[in-house]
């Protein structure tokens, strides 16, 4: 992944369930997964 590149957020949104529980796009899922997995990364919103 390219430092900072943020470029998949917002997560593009699949699905929405009946009881209104998002599913989201797995591969934009998994790259946010790998940036916070970086050093120095902060989950902080």
């Amino acid at each position: 992944m390219i430092k900072n590149d943020l470029s998949f957020l917002p997560l593009l949104v699949t699905r929405v369930g009946a009881g209104g529980k998002r599913s989201f796009d797995p591969a934009d899922k998994q790259r946010l997964i790998d940036a916070c997995l970086e050093p120095g990364a902060s989950l902080r919103a």
